[in-house]
C-alpha cells in the first residue's frame, strides 16, 4: 500500500555473524554429481544454540533422482565471525548422515580454510585454492549408540511383519 516503515536504516545495527551452509546430495570429488539413495542416518545436532535446520528429510527417506539433491540448509548465528564458523564446524562434525555420499566433508574444509576464516574470498576462489584434506567425521559412541537401537527398533518390526506374513498360511495351501 505504499506506507513508510517505522524503522529507518539508519536505526539499524548490524549484530554478530551468520552463515548458511547448504547440504547436498552430491560428490564434490567427482564434479558434484548428484548421489541417490536411502538417508539410513539422519540426526541433526538440534542442541546448538542458534542454529536451524530447513529440511524435508527424515531418516529411511529415499533421494531420487527426480529432485534437486539438496537435502537440507543449516543456519547458525554468533556474536563473532570466529564463534559462529566454529558452531557450523561443530554442527556438521555431529550431523551424522549414513547411507549416500554428501558435500558435508567439503563443507567442512571450506569453514577450515585459513582464506574464509580471514573473509578473504571471492567468486573464483574455489577454483584457485586446494582445499585442505580433513579426516573423516567421527560419530560420538551416544550417537553411535542410538543408531544401533533405531535400526535394531526398526529390524525388529521388519522381521515381525515378515514373520506375521509368514506364519499364515498361505492361500495356495489354503484353496488348495
Amino acid at each position: 500500500e505504499g506506507h513508510e516503515l517505522e524503522l529507518k536504516q539508519s536505526n539499524l545495527v548490524a549484530k554478530g555473524h551468520s552463515i548458511e551452509c547448504r547440504l547436498y546430495a552430491e560428490d564434490p570429488d567427482n564434479h558434484y554429481l548428484p548421489q541417490t539413495g536411502t538417508l539410513l542416518a539422519w540426526h541433526w545436532p538440534s542442541n546448538i544454540p542458534f542454529s536451524r535446520l530447513d529440511s524435508g528429510f527424515t531418516q529411511g527417506d529415499t533421494v531420487s533422482i527426480y529432485y534437486d539433491p539438496m537435502l537440507a540448509k543449516l543456519s547458525v548465528w554468533g556474536e563473532t565471525r570466529q564463534q559462529t564458523i566454529e558452531k557450523m564446524q561443530l554442527i556438521l562434525r555431529q550431523f551424522a548422515i549414513l547411507g549416500l555420499k554428501t558435500n558435508q566433508q567439503f563443507l567442512l574444509q571450506i569453514l577450515s580454510h585459513p582464506d574464509f576464516i580471514q573473509s578473504k574470498i571471492h567468486t573464483h576462489w574455489l577454483n584457485q585454492i586446494k582445499l585442505p584434506a580433513l579426516p573423516l567425521p567421527t560419530i560420538s559412541n551416544e550417537t553411535l549408540l542410538t543408531l544401533v537401537n533405531e535400526m535394531g527398533a526398526k529390524t525388529t518390526t521388519s522381521n515381525q511383519a515378515i514373520n506375521t506374513i509368514t506364519d499364515k498360511p498361505s492361500a495356495w495351501r489354503v484353496f488348495a
